[in-house]
């Protein structure tokens, strides 16, 4: 079934009364990136500020840039919920005792601020950036949701961000792999960790909500060139184009902004809501391959 007038619906007001989020699109069809320094909530200032001590201290002359990106980056983080996520660009890779050094400090910083529920140090070259499948999202995050806090501007070197069938299929290709995946490490058949470090079930289950919420705005974004990390705006442009999910989903972002760490219930949820999601994207696919 193809659905092209839903998005008719989502005005502007309904947008603006709900604070939804959709990241704005110029002429060409590619993402503004609208985060600034200007836009970081008082209470954050200190720790980005941290951040960047943290970075010019330890790295000295390898140090090439210092972003941060995320709902900090756009003035719309939530206290007891969001995370404080920050990229380090080097000329040289780092070693294994400098990565586990800034995540020691990222763990301290957890403790400083305790309204922030995670601090994410991630130290990478920018060939890295560029280059690694590993990274391929971070690229599309930097250039949509980031902003340059110190040295060199290296988002020149990222293609501009168009919302469409082929991002959808670029940024969620692993969709259903990343979804067994942490399924197994919910029910405790499998092991995962971040940054190297093994995380709570509590964690794992933001994490997988996060995954959902994200990418059923990835699975309109066949349909329609829209685009959002905001997870409430993730739920309501899904719901509004899928509304007999909406209750699915609704519950992902219950989870994601109030994480449970019983195993029965959210193995329950997984099994009853991810399979005929997947299906939707195995229709998408196949429609656009």
């Amino acid at each position: 079934m193809v659905r092209l007038l839903w998005f008719e619906d989502l005005t502007l007001e309904y947008i603006l009364s709900n604070q939804l989020m959709l990241y704005p699109i110029d002429e060409n069809g590619c993402v503004i990136n609208e985060a600034s320094a200007d836009k970081v909530q008082g209470e954050y200032i200190p720790l980005v500020a941290d951040v960047l001590s943290l970075a010019q201290t330890k790295l000295t002359t390898n140090l090439r840039s210092v972003y941060i990106r995320g709902s900090v980056s756009v003035g719309r983080a939530v206290p007891g919920i969001s995370d404080l996520d920050s990229v380090i660009v080097v000329y040289h890779s780092v070693s294994a005792a400098e990565l586990a050094w800034f995540s020691q400090e990222a763990r301290l910083l957890e403790k400083k601020y305790p309204h922030v529920t995670f601090v994410d140090i991630t130290v990478l070259t920018l060939d890295q950036i560029l280059t690694s499948k590993e990274y391929s999202n971070l690229k599309i995050y930097l250039k949509t949701q980031s902003y340059i806090a110190y040295g060199e501007d290296i988002l020149m070197h990222i293609a501009d961000v168009k919302p469409g069938p082929d991002l959808a299929r670029r940024m969620y290709a692993g969709l259903r792999e990343e979804c067994a995946d942490l399924r197994n490490v919910i029910s405790g058949d499998g092991k995962k960790t971040y940054l190297g470090e093994e995380k709570t079930l509590a964690f794992w289950c933001v994490w997988n909500m996060r995954v959902l919420l994200r990418s059923g705005l990835g699975l309109v974004m066949f349909e329609t060139p829209v685009y959002s990390q905001d997870l409430e705006t993730c739920y309501a442009v899904f719901s509004t184009a899928y509304p007999e999910y909406a209750g699915d989903m609704a519950k992902a972002l219950q989870y994601a902004m109030n994480p449970i760490s019983d195993k029965t219930e959210l193995i329950s949820f997984l099994d009853r809501f991810v399979p005929s999601f997947l299906i939707l994207w195995d229709v998408s696919l196949k429609k656009y391959e």
